[in-house]
């Protein structure tokens, strides 16, 4: 599920908790814990209409059963009566004072949180009082969350208006034209969410969504401060480093306690066994002498070969990530190309003169404009673009490219 994601920080929090808190005389929570797991992203709890924020802690709060185990990350979405949507005609870079006069004339910045969307050629703004905000989230960290990111209203669900019409309760969104209307409704159905080849339950849609944005790392809206609740994503990053030292810590000692436990039973038997011990060592250093020979083989190969010697590598690897556009994303960027496998007794044999790249592009143009840079390089000789896959214009294509060098 949705295989086209990547994390690659080992310590990022594979875990985000997506939490839609619908404000009103009583909240209620709808939750979506969402595990991405090296790039494939996956629902491993989900549940709504929770009436209390212990409750929802119960449900994907700190696991007390593992020792150090740290805070759950949370993205939240706030929606309800108390979140004021509102159309204003203005500019792109109109600020968001003059933005929120003409939602709300006579409000202060002091006073309000706002979130702006650039509708095309006007702007859709969410609002809600500091006060309600500041509540809510104190409610979060005195049950010990960690509140990374939010988003007011229904914007989370951007990315997933795939068709004209995506109804929710509380919120029906429209697509004509390439612009948004959103309309507010108060009812407690909605229609289901296809994604791929799986189905996201309509009053789980803006949880699951909210906590997708936090790996998706989409930029469409500007980030709330609130410097004293939220924590960024790399105090997070930092908390998980932190607890995953306590945890290695905690292991750790307790390996010993359990081996000094188990040496002191055996102790009696350690003459006995040190001759086979002896034996076993003598085993171990045979095998590390065989490679010491094998390492000291291969080295030499790289000398006959030449690939330990000087070469411009650094430099052409330094001009491609130069001439790459910010839309193409590299996987591989080999620069020497095998021209046999390396079998036994087989000279190993390097064109130095070659280069591949893989990658990731978005498009066929962006793609061929790369290609016409690199044709400009006085030392490259050809680049060919040996294979360029995308299946669909919504996903971004698989290319290859090899290039020859000028000697």
């Amino acid at each position: 599920m949705f295989s086209f994601l990547k994390n690659i920080n080992l310590l990022s929090s594979r875990t985000i908790s997506g939490v839609e808190v619908i404000v009103g005389i009583d909240n209620s929570y709808n939750y979506s814990q969402v595990k991405n797991y090296y790039g494939n992203i996956s629902v491993k709890k989900s549940g709504n209409s929770l009436h209390s924020i212990e409750e929802l802690n119960a449900q994907i709060g700190k696991n007390k059963s593992i020792p150090f185990s740290p805070n759950p990350p949370v993205v939240l979405s706030v929606t309800g009566k108390q979140v004021i949507l509102k159309e204003v005609e203005a500019s792109v870079d109109e600020e968001s004072s003059i933005l929120l006069q003409k939602a709300l004339p006579g409000a202060k910045m002091d006073k309000f949180y706002i979130q702006q969307y650039w509708n095309e050629d006007h702007w859709i703004l969410t609002i809600i009082k500091k006060d309600i905000l500041n509540a809510i989230l104190n409610d979060f960290k005195t049950q010990g969350f960690d509140v990374v990111d939010i988003i007011l209203g229904p914007l989370a669900v951007l990315p997933f208006i795939t068709n004209d019409r995506l109804e929710l309760p509380n919120y029906n969104l429209n697509v004509n034209e390439n612009k948004l209307k959103i309309e507010p409704v108060f009812n407690d159905v909605g229609s289901d969410l296809k994604v791929e080849e799986d189905a996201i339950p309509f009053h789980q849609i803006i949880a699951f969504s909210t906590a997708f944005n936090f790996y998706s790392k989409t930029d469409y809206l500007d980030k709330i401060e609130h410097q004293e609740l939220i924590k960024t994503q790399e105090e997070v990053k930092f908390n998980v480093y932190q607890i995953a030292l306590l945890q290695l810590f905690f292991v750790l000692v307790l390996f010993m306690a359990i081996t000094n436990y188990f040496l002191s039973l055996q102790y009696q038997n350690a003459l006995s066994d040190l001759q086979s011990i002896t034996a076993e060592q003598q085993v171990q250093y045979t095998t590390y002498e065989n490679r010491q020979q094998e390492l000291n083989q291969r080295i030499n190969v790289l000398k006959i070969t030449g690939v330990s010697s000087f070469s411009k590598s650094t430099f052409y690897a330094d001009k491609i990530a130069e001439l790459i556009p910010k839309s193409i994303s590299l996987l591989v960027l080999d620069i020497g190309v095998l021209s046999n496998r390396m079998k036994p007794e087989t000279k190993l044999n390097i064109l130095k003169n070659k280069i591949q790249i893989k990658g990731v592009a978005s498009n066929t143009l962006e793609l061929n404009e790369f290609i016409l840079k690199l044709e400009k390089e006085a030392w490259i000789s050809t680049s060919i673009i040996e294979n360029y896959n995308q299946e669909d214009r919504e996903n971004p294509g698989l290319f290859e490219i090899k290039i020859t060098i000028n000697e």
